[in-house]
């Protein structure tokens, strides 16, 4: 039922794991829906997470809403191994008073840390498309009485309008592309989609953008704000990912930065160090395979 055009051994096996020798029923539904990539093996069925579901963890003295079913984002909280340089450098540019823009902030880690670092006289605005990951972060916001954190439950994107969400694994999730966008697919849910510059914000000094692929089209949408305010950027990249979902040459979408007096450099997985670029030519030719993922710093000249 939850699979109709079946699966193959391996992920028989992930299901049989998952479920152990538990007896059918809601909660082994919900495990199993998030421990296969839906973007491989596609599923009709949505189950909504319930107060049963929920568990917590403690981070930056918030207690953080985590679903037990999530095998990508909350299991790696709970084991403490949860982007730890994304972290790390999130830590070093916030400051008292900073404006943090989360976009795709997945169930909240990063904006409740955010939420810390800029204080009761900063501001965190959480954009967030997938529906089930929102509830949590808005479920975080409540327990916790976090009156420094705004939640936006769509997607930011190019233009004014929607697009196809559907998820990855677990929490996971990012645009639908070719025939799974289709709304006769049934494989993702519509959600309605701003540009950045909509939001209305006079001033933002930090923007981390994790959105499987469409970074370019968050920037695409944000432009008159960095040119108004150049706040400094966290962005995950993958050459992969870029052309396949924001359609966009990934050495276009890097060159701009440098148009806009900007300056790259990735961000080391083990010492959260900034690695300068010394050319987006040189970076993209040495990238190596397709699937490489890096998160950039990305830096308004003279910052």
């Amino acid at each position: 039922m939850l699979y109709p055009a079946g699966l193959d051994e391996g992920q028989i096996a992930t299901v049989q794991r998952a479920i152990g020798g538990e007896p059918v029923s809601v909660e082994a539904a919900r495990r199993v829906l998030g421990v296969l990539d839906q973007q491989v093996s596609s599923s009709p069925v949505t189950i909504r997470w319930g107060p049963d579901d929920l568990q917590f963890a403690d981070v930056a003295d918030v207690r953080l809403a985590l679903d037990r079913a999530d095998a990508s984002v909350s299991v790696q909280i709970v084991e403490g191994a949860y982007e730890p340089h994304v972290a790390a450098t999130l830590d070093r540019l916030l400051r008292p008073g900073d404006v943090f823009v989360d976009v795709g902030a997945n169930i909240g880690y990063h904006t409740v840390r955010g939420a810390r670092s800029v204080g009761s006289t900063g501001r965190v605005i959480a954009v967030e498309a997938n529906p089930e990951n929102a509830r949590l972060i808005a479920h975080t916001i409540a327990v916790n009485a976090l009156a420094n954190v705004d939640l936006v439950p769509l997607a930011l994107s190019a233009d004014r309008g929607y697009m196809t969400f559907g998820a990855h694994l677990g929490s996971n999730g990012g645009f639908l592309v070719g025939d799974a966008a289709s709304a006769a697919s049934a494989r993702g849910t519509l959600v309605p989609t701003l540009r950045m510059d909509d939001l209305g914000l006079d001033r933002v000094d930090v923007v981390k953008i994790d959105v499987e692929g469409a970074e370019a089209l968050v920037i695409d949408g944000a432009a008159g704000l960095i040119e108004r305010t150049r706040p400094t950027f966290v962005m995950e990249f993958s050459v992969e990912m870029t052309g396949r979902v924001s359609r966009r040459q990934p050495k276009e979408h890097l060159d701009r930065f440098l148009e806009w007096g900007y300056s790259i450099a990735i961000i080391d997985r083990e010492t959260a160090e900034a690695n300068p670029v010394e050319s987006v030519g040189a970076l993209l030719a040495d990238w190596g395979e397709l699937g490489r993922i890096e998160d950039l710093l990305v830096t308004p000249t003279g910052a």
